[in-house]
């Protein structure tokens, strides 16, 4: 028999053992405890083996991203700097946190792609290797939320970079990976550094800075004017059943008493006039309420019938009866004329 075969499948055949029995890496559900007291009774050559084998799948998962997925780019090829790529394949292999494996190939990809200001070189591989993944992630999240509207778990504003970098909150490993990110200059009061942007682009791909990465909803480009001279009884419970569902439909909304004046818009905006029974308030403020809602969409929803003429008011208004009707079917009918599959 072959004694240097003997001395490699040795060690292994008896690893894989440990692992099957304690769940390491090969089965799901192996206790921690258990694998550690396994592992205690590997030999040293045994130990020297299986930190070979991670080291080797951290390289692979370091060259995957590196490579994006084995297929090597020509620019990158030539323009990584070889003392570039031993720093980040080193920080790879002694870094204590596997998720950040591919955070590494994927920044010696972006020095390589020439995304790197030669410059920040050094500060971009000196801050992946000291921040830990989860204060990579807060940027990472705080870095989306700066360029989409991202919606809240509640209320109708956005979430903003800070509520994603936890500002103010009183535990104390969300205070000190804050402070982490401040020192590192990738982030300054509320929001990333134009440094911290460049920095997290360069960690992670384009399709990982993504609401959608991160489960997030986005507002929708709509909003929602809900309108009436009547807010109060049905009308007002009516309109917050609509602002409600508007908001589980990702789209903005605010309920109000008409201006009567135009006001600027930053996006498109669609008008939902309710008159229960004071329809001659409407006849009043006719023009005003069409030099406020403009050339844009409106729905007037009466709940109560229609006096003769109303509907001359507004001839380009669609008009939805909801007499008899429970809320319920009204904001059904609202929305879908609304938002139809």
């Amino acid at each position: 028999m072959d004694k240097d075969k003997l001395s490699i499948s040795g060690p292994w055949s008896s690893l894989s053992s440990i692992l099957i029995k304690s769940g390491l890496g090969l089965l799901p559900g192996g206790g921690v405890a258990v694998g550690v007291f396994e592992l205690l009774q590997l030999s040293a050559e045994q130990l020297a083996a299986y930190m070979e084998r991670k080291a080797e799948e951290r390289c692979r998962e370091f060259h995957s991203r590196l490579t994006n997925g084995g297929k090597i780019n020509e620019d990158i090829a030539r323009n990584l700097d070889v003392a570039d790529y031993q720093a980040l394949l080193a920080a790879c292999l002694n870094e204590m946190e596997v998720e950040k494996a591919s955070l590494y190939g994927e920044m010696a990809s972006s020095i390589g792609l020439g995304k790197v200001d030669p410059r920040h070189k050094r500060f971009m591989i000196l801050a992946l290797r000291d921040l830990s993944y989860a204060q990579l992630a807060l940027a990472k999240h705080a870095y989306i939320a700066q360029h989409h509207e991202l919606k809240p778990s509640q209320g109708g504003g956005d979430l903003n970079p800070g509520d994603c970098l936890k500002i103010g909150s009183s535990d104390e490993i969300d205070e000190v990976n804050f402070e982490s990110l401040l020192q590192a200059k990738i982030v300054k009061e509320r929001n990333l550094t134009s440094l911290g942007e460049k920095f997290i682009t360069c960690c992670f791909k384009p399709d990982e800075l993504t609401p959608h990465s991160i489960g997030a909803a986005v507002w929708h480009n709509v909003h929602l004017d809900i309108l009436s001279y009547e807010l109060s009884g049905m009308v007002s419970t009516l309109a917050m059943s609509l602002s409600t569902m508007a908001w589980e439909k990702n789209i903005k909304s605010s309920i109000r008493m008409p201006k009567g004046q135009k006001g600027l818009s930053v996006r498109p905006r669609i008008y939902i006039l309710i008159a229960d029974s004071a329809f001659e308030i409407l006849q009043q403020n006719r023009d005003a309420l069409i030099l406020e809602i403009g050339p844009r969409p409106l729905l007037v929803v009466h709940l109560a019938p229609l006096p003769e003429g109303t509907r001359d008011l507004f001839p380009n208004a669609s008009w939805l009866n909801g007499e008899n009707k429970s809320i319920d079917e009204v904001v059904t009918e609202v929305m879908s004329s609304l938002l139809p599959e």
